[in-house]
């Protein structure tokens, strides 16, 4: 008996000193992925942490572990500006994005086709593409023909690399001239016509500040030279005209920002057979 009450004494010494083990943060790896969804529930302490850590739009959190999130417009989510003139401009700034606006051209309907050909040709293709269009006497209808002939299988590698370069199974190499490649591993294109994408960036460009984000303006390179004080005193009879002249120029001048470059599709990668 005196031995069985010692075993039980050890027993629940050992479970209070026991080390506690709280989960206060976790985020499945498809987490924020349209449609997805998970039935891991966190509680207990630190359970609104790492729902907050998590969870898209939460102060502090919106799944980047507390970094803080850049603001886009609607039409910055939808992938798209829209120019002073109507026009639309694609925005795609990774090879997930230029997936996304091949796969939406393509399911354009009947009406939306003229702009989805259009769109392809001027803004998906890379200039040196498009060149080799041209070349073969090929315009927008003709290569937005060329790509919806190979629709099927090309929407077979879309579903393969749903996350473009973040795809686990997709690997980037860099071809030189500004152009990668994105393709699926041997195992995971198996099977597939296509088994990836060569995208070329083109170059950034400086645009004047009030000009919406993608919006079709044309290049600048070089801000255009602000009156400074000196020139202004050569022109003016006092220093505080001088001053006020410059601060004049200076209110007047343009504001500029530096736009980076987009991808554009050099084409499909085809399998090895």
């Amino acid at each position: 008996m005196r031995r069985r009450l010692v075993i039980l004494l050890a027993a629940a010494l050992l479970a209070s000193c026991a080390r506690e083990e709280r989960v206060v943060g976790y985020k499945p790896f498809f987490a924020g992925l349209a449609g997805q969804s998970s039935d891991i529930t966190v509680s207990g302490p630190g359970a609104e942490l790492a729902r907050a850590a998590s969870t898209p739009g939460a102060a502090g959190g919106s799944g980047t572990g507390g970094r803080p999130v850049r603001t886009v417009t609607e039409e910055q989510a939808k992938g798209f500006v829209v120019n002073p003139d109507g026009s639309k401009k694609l925005m795609i700034r990774s090879a997930r994005e230029l997936i996304g606006q091949v796969r939406v051209l393509m399911s354009a309907g009947e009406r939306d086709v003229p702009e989805a050909q259009e769109l392809f040709y001027e803004q998906v293709l890379c200039p040196q593409t498009r060149a080799e269009f041209k070349a073969r006497g090929m315009g927008p209808a003709e290569a937005y023909a060329y790509l919806k002939n190979e629709e099927r299988e090309l929407l077979r590698l879309f579903d393969r690399m749903p996350m473009g370069e973040h795809t686990p199974t997709a690997v980037t190499e860099d071809l030189g001239g500004n152009t990668q490649r994105v393709r699926l591993t041997r195992s995971a294109a198996k099977g597939l016509k296509w088994v990836g994408v060569d995208m070329v960036m083109s170059q950034g460009r400086l645009v004047p500040a009030a000009v919406p984000e993608g919006a079709a303006v044309p290049t600048v390179t070089t801000a255009p030279p602000e009156m400074d004080l000196q020139a202004s005193i050569a022109r003016a009879r006092t220093r505080s005209e001088a001053e006020e002249m410059a601060q004049r120029a200076r209110e007047a001048k343009p504001k500029y920002r530096w736009e980076g470059g987009q991808w554009g599709l050099r084409w499909f990668v085809p399998g090895g057979g």
